[in-house]
């Protein structure tokens, strides 16, 4: 996010893509927003979840969803640390909090719509921009 901040927030970017293990609290950028740029799409590929990992995913996530000029996010939820003892083990976790706020894997936060799916391994979260 340093990297981002020292861009300044007049500046506007297409698209930025993380990837890697960032901790979930190093992506709640959302209380930040007005220091950083305007992104239209996110692409973050994330893990390092703190417990719960369901309740801290979750705040990352409506707190990317907060950034000034997006207009759609691609998050990846990845359990990636000792926690993990097998490869279910995001899912377990991450799924009953994603579907208490997001039923039957669907519903609408901060003016998103927002998508949730399992696949093999992860959980990937789609959010686009209401237009209104």
């Amino acid at each position: 996010m340093v990297f981002l901040r020292s861009m300044g927030r007049e500046k506007r970017l297409a698209r930025v893509v993380i990837k890697g293990d960032p901790a979930a609290e190093v992506l709640e950028w959302g209380a930040q927003r007005d220091d950083l740029p305007e992104i239209e799409k996110l692409e973050v590929t994330a893990g390092g979840f703190r417990r719960p990992l369901g309740a801290s995913a979750i705040r990352a996530v409506e707190s990317l969803l907060q950034l000034r000029g997006l207009r759609e996010a691609v998050i990846v939820l990845q359990c990636t640390t000792s926690q993990c003892v097998r490869s279910s083990h995001i899912q377990e976790a991450i799924r009953p909090v994603l579907d208490g706020r997001f039923p039957g894997g669907s519903g609408v936060a901060n003016g998103f719509s927002v998508t949730w799916k399992r696949t093999r391994y992860d959980i990937e979260v789609v959010a686009r921009r209401i237009d209104t």
